[in-house]
């Protein structure tokens, strides 16, 4: 199980579940408690047959591989939306 640079268990900061794209997030950046992806600014979805959210932070390859969800919580790089 990895550990974080201060020693926090990666499993105190990701549920179990989550896809290595939030945690690896997660891992890099922290935690912000009590905020999810949904309110964050660094969010944005992108329109085709159907929505796809996606990270600004992480990379966009077009694919499933990228898609984000608005529900997973949010890492230490959250910005809130402007209203």
């Amino acid at each position: 199980q990895p550990k974080l640079e201060f020693g926090m268990d990666i499993k105190q900061l990701a549920p179990p579940g989550l896809p290595r794209r939030i945690t690896a997030m997660l891992a890099q950046h922290g935690k912000t408690e009590g905020r999810s992806c949904g309110e964050c600014k660094h969010l944005y979805a992108k329109e085709y047959a159907h929505t796809y959210f996606k990270c600004e932070l992480y990379r966009d390859t077009g694919s499933a591989a990228t898609d984000w969800r608005k529900k997973w919580p949010a890492c230490g790089k959250f910005e809130e939306k402007p209203r």
